[in-house]
This record gives C-alpha cells, structure tokens and sequence, in this order.
C-alpha cells in the first residue's frame, strides 16, 4: 500500500518559499511513480514535494545476500568499506566508547564497531534490517530519534551512514542528537552530494537520487547551514567515498545509456 502526502514547508528550515527543481521516476517498480524535487528558495535544500511512504519500501531483498564467490567478494569489499568508517571515527573520536548508528540497517557497521570494544546501539524502521541486526546482538529500537528516550549526553559518537536523506524530520532529529551527544562528542554524517559533477552529467539517470526512499538531497553549503542552525560545529568535510563514488559512477552511467535501471544493484 502507498501513502503519497506533500510537504508544505521546507524540511531543513521550514520556508515555504520553494520551486520545482527535478523531475524523475522512482528507482524500483513500486508504482512506476513520477516524483518531483523542490528547491528551498531560503536555505537552498533539494527535497521531494511530494514524498510517499510504502509497506514495502525496504522490503527483506533491500539487504541482499548472495551466494559463492559473490558472497566472499561482497564480504571482502565491505570490511574494507568498514575498516575506512573505522578510521574516520578513529581520527576526531579521543575514546573508545558509546555509538549509536542512525539507520543500522541490518547492523553491520556496529558488529564491526562491537568487536572492536565500542557499546554499540541502532536506530532503524525496517523490520528486515532489524531483524539482521539482531541475529548479530545489536540492541537496536524502531521508534523514530526523535521519539526515543535516550539519556542526553549519553553518546560519544552519534553517525548517519547514508540515513539522513531518507528522514521526513530531519530538523527533529538533529536537535534529538545534539542533546544526546557528550559535550565533545562527533557527529558523523555520509550523504550523497547533488551538487556534484556525476549528478551534473546523469540528472534523473544519477543512481543517488533513490526515489522515493530518498527525501532530502544535500550539497556542502545546505548541509553545513542545516548543522549550524541545530547547534554543530563542522569541522572537516570529506568528499572521497569508497563505498559509493566508483559504483556511483558505474551505475549511473549504465541508467544514463538506457540499461534497465539501477541493473547492477
């Protein structure tokens, strides 16, 4: 079943004040639905209009496992894409100790961080991603952020790895994390970036627009102006990816020559 509803504000700041920037199909045959992205003519954010919500948005095949020599490879290629996170949290955390992940998936990231003495703790809607999570004994809540009773300045690291684009209340939630962040505590944020050249040259084509799953598409100014108006102070921003610039590129391409959309993923 789909729910189609419009946002009469803008999600980052709250004007109403937009235009219509894009317009393309989602990413997965739910419907074959034609979405339109808006612009917020006060603080620049790009965001869908109309957004839906749908039982089977993150369906169980959302966390693919694979078989054989596909499996090792996938295996392989993640614990890479894990050992950079790690490091990135390794260079501006100064302790070992408390992180909650937004939109764990199936907990991965944190049974990675578990094993390396973290206490670890998610946040997802997905009850297949959930259910992975807890075959790996990753404590982990349904509720929305906003709506959860975590004990404020209880986090050393609080991280949104390719989640904070898919929130309807982006605001809420960022405020949430500030107050459940330690005084010198780190967020880390990943999203994709719509003001960069691969969505210059592939537009409804680019793979990072992932409608409808994706409300929110940021670029380094309206990110850090969202960041700032909730309290935070950026301190480096990162543009390389090794998880998602190269098969970005690679996916994106193959859409914008006509293959049958998002093929490889």
């Amino acid at each position: 079943m789909t729910y189609r509803f419009s946002l009469d504000n803008c999600p980052a700041c709250g004007s109403n004040s937009f235009k219509e920037y894009l317009k393309a199909r989602e990413s997965d045959e739910f419907d074959n639905l034609v979405l339109f992205l808006s612009k917020c003519g006060d603080c620049g954010l790009i965001f869908l209009k109309e957004t839906v919500q749908q039982e089977g948005l993150y369906p169980g095949c959302y966390y693919r496992k694979n078989v054989g020599f596909l499996n090792f490879l996938f295996n392989f290629m993640l614990n890479i894409f894990l050992s950079d996170r790690y490091k990135l949290i390794s260079k501006f955390s100064k302790r070992v100790g408390s992180i909650l992940d937004i939109g764990c998936g199936d907990g991965n990231f944190l049974f990675y961080m578990k094993k390396r003495g973290w206490r670890v703790f998610g946040i997802d809607s997905s009850s297949a991603g959930t259910a992975l999570a807890q075959e790996k004994d990753i404590p982990i809540i349904t509720v929305d952020l906003a709506e959860s009773n975590l004990s404020l300045e209880s986090q050393d690291v609080v991280t949104y790895w390719y989640s904070l684009e898919h929130l309807i209340s982006p605001k809420e939630s960022m405020l949430k994390t500030y107050n459940i962040l330690k005084n010198d505590g780190i967020l880390i944020i990943s999203v994709q970036n719509i003001d960069s050249l691969q969505f210059a040259l592939c537009k409804p084509s680019w793979f990072h627009l992932d409608l409808p799953r994706h409300v929110l598409h940021f670029t380094p100014s309206t990110l850090k102006r969202f960041l700032n108006s909730s309290g935070f102070d950026v301190i480096n921003i990162k543009h390389d990816s090794l998880q998602m610039n190269f098969f970005g590129w690679y996916q994106s391409l193959f859409n914008l020559l006509g293959f049958p959309k998002n093929l490889f993923y």
